[in-house]
């Protein structure tokens, strides 16, 4: 019984450890990371690969997505400051 105990105290130090040191990526926080692209990477026509019916267009600060003839369109806020 005190052997599970130990062996269980020290799984669960290595546990704590292992998290306390994770690193965060450069900028922002853990919480909220900074991003690895901008807006701008991201923009054009893209298609779905299985079924080519199925598109989305990402423009200036708007995204269209079109999934079985419904077509939706979506607005980025702040897209002219956050696209550089």
């Amino acid at each position: 019984m005190k052997n599970s105990k130990k062996l269980f105290l020290i799984f669960l130090s290595v546990l704590i450890v292992a998290f306390v040191s994770c690193k965060k990526d450069r900028g922002g926080s853990i919480t909220t990371p900074t991003p690895t692209f901008k807006l701008s990477d991201i923009a054009g026509n893209w298609t779905a690969t299985k079924t080519t019916a199925n598109k989305l267009t990402i423009t200036d600060g708007t995204i269209k997505a079109e999934i079985n003839s419904t077509s939706i369109t979506f607005t980025i806020k702040d897209w002219d400051n956050k696209k550089k």
